[in-house]
């Protein structure tokens, strides 16, 4: 009897991901470099498999390589072969761990409130490893973006940035605040006092400070010219906020934990800042058991409103 053959044995599937690397690189050259082998070796694996499927998969020229209509078939079969090792992997190291490894990301001003009890509930029920990165979602977005995150829970303004999936998890309002007794806390005040006062603030191109110089700008014309400057959340020198006049933006959650001591929102006519807030991943992410965990988690937490603070508002449904 005779054994059939398969195109998922070994050497098909290395040179079906040669083949697949090569493509998407455009350039044989290019592909070898990054796999670490010679091009002629490259070339003889795709060769092996051209000859294997009976079928001319790569047009080549000085310019590079590009798909023949064969091997734009075989390029999605070799994406979803890819994906499904992934997973494949994933899975094994789930059950080697009993949960396997989460690496996430998420703005300061969701740690306390979200984060924390989040974590509380998959550290009982599992043997997961966590690596939590808490920075502002710019930073967090581009960790994402290249790899080293699988979770980001961030803010965005109107729109969400491009190349994710996501789920809609609530809007965030965030205050200018100041040390309580500051003296625009006793009495009224116009946007002209918000622009004269000393600001503590995050740098260029970071989003609050474009919105509280974009708010300044409109309402009386002056630039913000900020005493502080600090790179992620101005909470990490709520101790100096409490104790100058100093003032900064944040999120209610934060106000209302211990980095809030001290501090009170100002009022009217100080702007709100409205975000809203996602949990993010990789459109290529394929999900291990610890991440559909993570995220039913995430939204247990949401739909039974164990976040009741103003600034935090769940909305039905996904995008």
């Amino acid at each position: 009897m005779t054994k059939p053959s398969s195109a998922l044995t070994t050497p098909n599937m290395k040179n079906l991901l040669w083949f697949k690397l090569a493509a998407e690189m455009g350039s044989m050259h290019a592909a070898a470099t990054k796999l670490g082998i010679s091009q002629p070796a490259l070339s003889k694996g795709i060769r092996r498999l051209e000859v294997y499927t009976g079928l001319h998969l790569l047009e080549r020229s000085a310019q590079g390589v590009l798909l023949t209509p064969a091997g734009e078939v075989l390029y999605e079969r070799a994406k979803e072969l890819q994906a499904w090792n992934t997973l494949f992997e994933a899975d094994i190291q789930d059950l080697k761990n009993i949960g396997g490894a989460l690496r996430l990301g998420i703005v300061p001003t969701l740690t306390e409130r979200l984060l924390v009890p989040t974590l509380q509930t998959l550290l009982n029920d599992t043997k997961l490893t966590v690596k939590a990165h808490v920075q502002l979602s710019a930073a967090l977005f581009q960790m994402l973006d290249a790899g080293n995150l699988d979770f980001v829970i961030g803010a965005y303004e109107s729109k969400p940035p491009s190349g994710f999936q996501y789920d809609h998890l609530g809007q965030l309002n965030s205050y200018i605040v100041a040390r309580q007794g500051h003296p625009l806390t006793k009495t009224s005040f116009t946007f002209h006092d918000l622009a004269q006062q000393q600001w503590l603030i995050n740098p260029h191109p970071i989003s609050v400070r474009k919105w509280v110089e974009k708010t300044l700008m409109e309402e009386t014309h002056t630039q913000l010219q900020p005493v502080v400057e600090v790179d992620t959340t101005p909470s990490v020198l709520s101790a100096l906020l409490a104790n100058t006049d100093l003032i900064t933006v944040l999120g209610e959650s934060t106000l209302e934990s211990t980095h809030g001591k001290g501090l009170t929102r100002l009022p009217p006519p100080a702007p709100v800042w409205a975000l809203e807030i996602g949990l993010f991943w990789r459109r290529s992410t394929t999900f291990t058991q610890s991440m559909n965990y993570f995220r039913q988690l995430i939204h247990q937490r949401i739909h039974h409103k164990a976040i009741t603070q103003a600034d935090y508002h769940t909305k039905s449904g996904n995008p």
